[in-house]
């Protein structure tokens, strides 16, 4: 009998068959019973899978027992065959053993990776099953335009209750806004949002009466899941949403948790003004987020105060309205930040004291303490309490990836910026996010690949052509590759005020000073500010041996600083301020500003602007003349995860550290990292 032959016979000898065809009996019922009664008792989908994961370990530990043990009428004892064939199967029972442990890591990788998610670069959004969806944008056939709102808003609502099943991937809005309303090719559009279904949708609303019709289509096949049409009046439209989760988690065979049942069942409003008052705010809101305009969020802010006066118990417009009010902050320049500060807290804190579970309240409440307080821990904590309530949150997914960003948990952010672009897969800032972490852990090329992903979505996006041509130059210190980058963008992008002074800072870094000294002084309507703006025109003549002229420019910029208001709490002023004390001589100043600003923007607060203010001192000390002080701040910096800001291939070619550039710390640290080198592409 050959080698193999023998090896079957041990197994029917030692019963090995029998046990593995049992435990499979047994092993599917336990999976089903995990899967099935789990939920209902609201176990979270991490300890389910570890349970059956769990229960797949098992099966090689019952093989390994069986190969090893028998039982019999003395009890378990040990089967060590017999006679001659004792060498034989000893090396069978290695190899048995190696096979099972290597089961059982195989088992803990995929746990581990199931639990804790990918590190890789980009996420992949394909989702197994059918539990997966994304809602289109309704078609809105009402006969007087103005209705348009109806249909923008009655998607919004369909979609926000289908995020909250917690067993069904709902895509957000941002990325199925381009899609048409019934498009011809539904497998493409699964394909590229990494769904199994769409939900097509048409409003049309006359008078006081509404008929919303609706689909369900499977995307891999175009065939129909499910359909109905509701015919109601504006008095008793407010539970259609629900009942449209409801019917398509039915579809989808989604198993509700008892809470989010519980949830379904209750209207948001019974106030039929109120509600159609909501839906006017989310269509003018829905406009604000692209446009950016005034009009627009004034519009929203109008519909929903409308919404809570017709019903002061109306939590959700409460909390919309507390977060258009803060939105105004960080968007709308001539915004009155204080009053709106002020009426967005009163706005969520009577949100959530009539539902302290209403994720929207709590995200309203996260931008208010990140926009209008600058408290990340405190924006941190809301967000967290609204994924708890609401994991599906692709907004709120993204907000924590930028907070857990800024105080410097990267590899929290790492996972929450991988959940936002799964949930959300053209979203531009998901991407942009994702990118820029790649680029602080020194991954230029990983980065690029990402931002080439955002411009597939937007080819004309500015911010992300911008990020791509300043992790160019991270990543290689040179101003001709950042150059290069910028000139690759196209002539649209080009034009654009901050683009024309990313322009003239790639010519500063190529040291082409004359090219550089126009871009910088005609610059209008850029997001840099006119301090920056100042200082990087006396920079420029500084480096063009105008000195006199240059320090006329940085008395200039020292006055703009001087005369805001508060300049002494703000970092940033204190670290530009520091800068031109140190082009003019004023060395004590200059120190006591820059050590002021580190001091005001801590790392540990703030993971880019601490990084900024450090290297802002090392170029003070610098321009001192103090090696000993700048080289131990740079050694810091380059050695951790800050290459969005600083990176070795920039101090060796960066104009502001010629000053030391000869000293024996400086060359002791450039020797340290001589064989570090990076690459914007593989």
């Amino acid at each position: 009998m050959g080698a193999f032959g023998s090896f079957l016979a041990e197994l029917r000898r030692r019963h090995v068959y029998r046990v593995a065809v049992a435990y499979a009996a047994i092993g599917w019922l336990l999976a089903q019973v995990i899967t099935q009664v789990l939920p209902v008792f609201e176990i979270s989908i991490w300890a389910q899978r570890l349970a059956v994961l769990v229960v797949l370990a098992g099966f090689p530990v019952a093989l390994l027992l069986a190969w090893f043990y028998e039982i019999g009428p003395s009890g378990l004892r040990r089967d060590t065959g017999e006679g001659s064939a004792r060498g034989r199967l000893r090396r069978m029972d290695f190899a048995i053993l190696g096979l099972v442990v290597f089961s059982i890591v195989v088992t803990v990788v995929l746990w581990r990776t199931e639990a804790f998610g990918s590190r890789s670069s980009v996420a992949p959004s394909v989702v197994a099953g059918a539990r997966s969806v994304a809602v289109l944008p309704f078609e809105n056939l009402s006969p007087d335009r103005d209705n348009a709102y109806f249909a923008a808003g009655m998607q919004e609502q369909i979609l926000t209750q289908l995020m909250r099943l917690s067993g069904l991937k709902t895509i957000a809005r941002t990325s199925t806004d381009k899609y048409a309303s019934h498009p011809e090719d539904v497998r493409a559009i699964g394909q590229q949002l990494g769904v199994s279904n769409v939900l097509e949708g048409s409003v049309q609303k006359v008078g006081n009466e509404a008929r919303i019709s609706l689909q369900l289509i499977d995307a891999g096949n175009g065939t129909q899941v499910w359909a109905e049409t509701y015919d109601r009046s504006l008095d008793n439209v407010f539970t259609v949403e629900s009942d449209v989760a409801a019917k398509v988690a039915d579809a989808l065979q989604v198993t509700l948790l008892p809470k989010e049942k519980r949830a379904l069942a209750e209207a948001p409003t019974h106030n039929p003004y109120a509600y159609q008052a909501l839906l006017r705010g989310e269509a003018a809101q829905q406009r604000a987020d692209v446009s950016w305009k005034q009009p627009d969020i004034d519009a929203a802010i109008s519909a929903y105060q409308e919404a809570v006066e017709a019903d002061p118990q109306f939590a959700l417009a409460w909390a919309r309205l507390a977060y258009a009010y803060v939105w105004t902050i960080n968007f709308v320049p001539s915004a009155d930040a204080k009053a709106m500060s002020a009426k967005s807290k009163q706005a969520f804190d009577k949100a959530l004291a009539l539902n302290p579970n209403l994720p929207e309240a709590h995200i309203a409440a996260g931008f208010y303490h990140e926009w209008a307080e600058n408290d990340e821990v405190a924006a941190q904590a809301e967000f967290k309490q609204a994924l708890a309530l609401n994991p599906r949150d692709a907004n709120a997914q993204l907000a924590l990836a930028d907070i857990e960003y800024n105080l410097g948990h990267l590899d929290v952010a790492n996972v929450a910026y991988q959940q936002a672009v799964s949930l959300d897969p053209r979203n531009v800032l998901a991407l942009q996010g994702l990118a820029w972490l790649d680029g602080e852990r020194h991954q230029y090329a990983a980065a690029d690949r990402i931002l080439l992903k955002a411009l597939d979505v937007n080819y004309h996006a500015g911010l992300t052509w911008g990020m791509r041509d300043f992790l160019a130059y991270y990543a290689t210190g040179s101003g001709a590759a950042q150059l290069a980058m910028i000139m690759a963008a196209p002539p649209d992008v080009r034009a654009i005020p901050t683009h024309l002074v990313d322009h003239a800072q790639a010519l500063y870094h190529s040291h082409d000073y004359a090219a550089a000294l126009p871009l910088f002084t005609a610059s209008r309507g850029s997001v840099y500010g006119p301090v920056s703006l100042c200082e990087m025109q006396a920079d420029t003549q500084w480096q063009l041996g105008q000195r006199d002229q240059a320090k006329t420019e940085y008395r200039h910029c020292a006055d703009l600083i001087l005369a805001a208001p508060n300049h002494a709490a703000n970092g940033f002023e204190s670290a530009q301020l520091g800068w031109a004390y140190a082009r003019l001589g004023r060395k004590q100043d200059a120190e006591r500003e820059s050590q002021r600003a580190v001091a005001l923007v801590p790392i540990a607060k703030n993971w880019q602007g601490g990084a900024d203010m450090l290297m802002n001192l090392a170029k003070i000390e610098a321009q001192l003349g103090h090696a000993d002080k700048a080289v131990p701040i740079l050694d810091a910096l380059v050695s951790t995860e800050h290459g969005g800001t600083i990176s070795i291939a920039t101090v060796r070619t960066d104009v502001d550290y010629d000053p030391i550039r000869n000293t024996p710390e400086f060359k002791q640290l450039l020797r340290k990292y001589a064989n570090v080198h990076y690459s914007v592409h593989d």
